[in-house]
């Protein structure tokens, strides 16, 4: 039986450079990618959402089922289906009722029928309003996760330049 080839103590250390080079990168490209995400696209909801400048206490009247279909990370086909619920909510704004239903389907249900949550619409014609629930949450959790990925990559970064330095 044959060993596998060692590597010479050089051409270990350029992979070591070159794996940490590699991953510091792909982590300090996807902390970027995740922080500038979680500051435009709430800025693009907050933008759309301009004119809905009332507030009103809605009822939660049902949560519709709707199917999800999350895709597979590895870009193949396996995609999933499971069943989400999209809180349809009911307000009265000048003696006037209004239905809304939200953009966001949870499983399981965010809010119980019956529920109060404030909804946001636009004075000049009610039936242009939403449940202000996704913005705040996507900005957190994109921005979170963009500095733990940061953290990971100046950790990488860090092992790269002592590893260049030896």
């Amino acid at each position: 039986m044959s060993k596998g080839r060692q590597l010479d103590p050089a051409a270990q250390r350029r992979m070591l450079i070159g794996f940490y080079a590699v991953f510091m990168l792909l982590f300090m490209a996807a902390a970027a990618g995740l922080i500038i995400y979680g500051i435009i696209v709430p800025n693009k909801l907050s933008d759309e959402y301009k004119s809905y400048t009332a507030t009103a206490t809605a009822t939660v009247t049902e949560n519709r089922i709707v199917e999800i279909t999350t895709h597979s990370s590895s870009g193949g086909h396996s995609n999933k289906k499971k069943k989400g619920y999209v809180p349809v909510y009911s307000f009265t704004v000048d003696g006037k009722e209004y239905t809304g239903i939200s953009n966001s389907a949870q499983n399981p249900a965010k809010y119980s029928v019956g529920e109060k949550v404030e909804i946001h619409y636009d004075p000049a014609n009610p039936k242009k309003n939403y449940l202000k629930d996704i913005s705040g949450t996507l900005r957190i959790i994109c921005i979170g996760a963009g500095a733990v990925f940061m953290i990971v990559g100046i950790f990488m970064g860090r092992a790269l330049i002592k590893t260049v330095r030896q």
